[in-house]
C-alpha cells in the first residue's frame, strides 16, 4: 500500500461523490486528526481495514462513517 505512516492533520473535504477521507485495506499506521468531511457520497469517512488496523481516528468531524474506530 503506498500509504502507510502518514499524518492527516486539520483538513476539509466536503461534497465528492464517493467517500470524504478513505483508508484502503492494507494502508497501515496512519493519523487522522481534527479533520471535516460532511456531505460526501458513500462515507464522510472511510477505513477499509477490520476495525481500522494500526490507523488512528481522533477528534475528526463528520456525519458518516463506516466503522466505530472512526471518531
Amino acid at each position: 500500500c503506498p500509504a502507510n505512516n502518514n499524518v492527516l492533520l486539520n483538513n476539509t473535504s466536503r461534497k465528492n461523490r464517493v467517500d470524504g477521507l478513505r483508508i484502503d485495506d492494507g494502508c497501515e499506521d496512519n493519523d487522522l486528526k481534527k479533520n471535516v468531511a460532511t456531505g460526501n457520497g458513500v462515507f464522510d469517512m472511510n477505513d477499509q481495514n477490520a476495525t481500522c488496523d494500526n490507523n488512528t481516528w481522533q477528534n475528526n468531524t463528520f456525519n458518516t462513517s463506516n466503522q466505530g474506530c472512526i471518531n
